[in-house]
């Protein structure tokens, strides 16, 4: 697996990162977003996934036992890998903070923020997390207030490098000050916004850049048919007409990940998985050659003319998201609070 520098951290990550989301909580699409995988079943992914050249594990306190399981399995390895992780506030009731993951109130921004930090330190068994993120920007009023709880906590040694998990239009409001080296962008072949937006001031500020759903939530993973009538109607003939322009023995997710990986902001695409196989096969487009360029070229002009077909994260939530799948990762987010 190839590596690359992650932004003035100056710390080295796998092209392709293991997202944590999957192993820890009720997420996918439709019945794939079933029970979470057993204890050794866990294990196993995370041994292939080092096994697999894979430096770079991203989870958060709101992937229900994700931290947890990340955890136990570090006690089973001598070298770890790169660990970020996230957290964010939201505004309570009688002026409480609470934490976003379990929803419980704490009377200040930084007791919530300390909470917060203590409980990832805890269920990951560590005393240094390499990169604490901001899941989503807390409300603007206390931005500055969490900033300087984190802060202190990278004074401490408890935490590297701060980051953020946002959108590129929230960038700006990062590189006000100095604090921040990472961000997680949302960007796929189906969603080029990025390009444009986020890895500029990426690039101008030298920020690590993570990407996350870089196979468009299961479309560019060749899960199709798990979609509704209407949603395979709409991305069927453009993911034909895209295998036809691949070379040959290439796969959609595969060329998918090289695509991303060819944006020389990016420093990991991180991909989740409940399957050892998948690990395998997605580590496969981490080798440091990219999609060709005349194919990158032709999928960058199918998103500026705007031919590419309409795909959202919230369209998924939406169609997609159990009833029940909330409450139930709400009640795995409590059970390893601390």
């Amino acid at each position: 697996m190839n590596q690359r520098r992650f932004g003035k951290t100056e710390l080295q990550v796998s092209e392709v990162g293991l997202g944590a989301l999957e192993i820890g909580a009720k997420y996918g699409i439709g019945e794939e977003c079933g029970e979470i995988p057993s204890e050794d079943a866990t294990m196993e992914l995370f041994r292939a996934a080092l096994d697999a050249g894979v430096t770079l594990f991203d989870t958060a306190g709101i992937y229900g036992l994700s931290e947890f399981r990340i955890g136990q399995f570090l006690k089973t390895v001598s070298e770890r890998p790169v660990l970020t992780t996230k957290l964010n506030v939201r505004a309570g009731p009688d002026g409480q903070w609470l934490d976003y993951a379990t929803e419980l109130p704490y009377p200040t921004v930084r007791e919530c923020v300390d909470h917060q930090v203590r409980k990832s330190l805890h269920n990951l068994g560590v005393e240094h997390i390499d990169v604490m993120q901001l899941h989503g920007l807390p409300p603007d009023e206390v931005f500055d207030e969490v900033t300087d709880a984190l802060s202190d906590h990278v004074r401490a040694g408890r935490i590297g490098f701060l980051g953020a998990s946002c959108g590129g239009a929230q960038v700006p409001r990062l590189v006000e000050t100095s604090a921040y080296s990472t961000l997680q962008l949302q960007y796929n072949i189906l969603q080029q916004d990025e390009r444009n937006d986020g890895f500029k001031l990426a690039q101008e500020h030298d920020l690590g850049v993570l990407i996350r759903i870089p196979l468009a939530l299961g479309v560019l993973a060749d899960k199709v048919e798990r979609l509704d009538e209407e949603r395979r109607a709409r991305f069927a003939p453009f993911l034909d007409e895209l295998r036809s322009k691949l070379p040959a023995g290439m796969s959609v997710p595969e060329a998918a990940l090289r695509f991303v990986l060819s944006n020389s902001a990016v420093s990991s695409a991180l991909v989740g998985t409940r399957r050892v196989a998948h690990i395998r096969a997605n580590a496969q487009a981490g080798d440091g050659q990219g999609l060709p360029p005349e194919l990158c070229e032709f999928l960058y002009g199918l998103s500026e003319r705007g031919e590419l077909p309409q795909w959202s994260w919230a369209e998924h939530y939406e169609l997609d998201w159990p009833a029940d799948s909330s409450a139930a990762n709400l009640e795995l987010c409590r059970s390893v609070d601390v």
